[in-house]
């Protein structure tokens, strides 16, 4: 299997590839490509004797944080799921560019593991603001 021999067919377009995930990225100005750009990409892996795993692929449509809604979103690839946010090499990423599902996560698992290390009888009370462009926290108080 050669990964170096797998490129787009339409000028414009991206292929990213990180160990075993593969990001084909499409500007607006070619959504009209994604069909033949997945083909591409199957016909490649039956070429190496792989198979596209369908059930895996996911579609994330960015309209960025000035577009309101997408006029008129492309009808979903056969097989393919269009997802709201998608996690790329670690970091979950939503359709209006914004990181901030992430940070509550990271933030989320954070406090899971600061609790195991609260001696006993003491508990955490923190209270978390979040909006979409701006996080902050209040402050953590240990009550007895």
């Amino acid at each position: 299997m050669d990964a170096a021999d797998l490129h787009t067919t339409f000028p414009g377009n991206s292929i990213l590839k990180y160990a075993d995930d593969t990001y084909l990225i499409i500007p607006a100005s070619n959504i009209q490509t994604r069909a033949a750009e997945l083909q591409n990409v199957e016909h490649w892996a039956l070429t190496n004797k792989l198979k596209l795993n369908r059930m895996k692929t996911n579609e994330i449509i960015i309209a960025g944080s000035r577009n309101k809604s997408l006029n008129s979103p492309p009808p979903n690839l056969p097989g393919i799921e269009q997802v709201a946010s998608l996690k790329i090499l670690g970091v979950t990423i939503s359709n209006k560019l914004s990181v901030g599902e992430h940070v509550q996560q990271t933030v989320s698992r954070c406090a899971q593991s600061f609790h195991h290390f609260m001696p006993s009888g003491y508990s955490e009370i923190t209270a978390w603001k979040s909006t979409p462009y701006n996080w902050s926290s209040s402050p953590s108080f240990l009550a007895r």
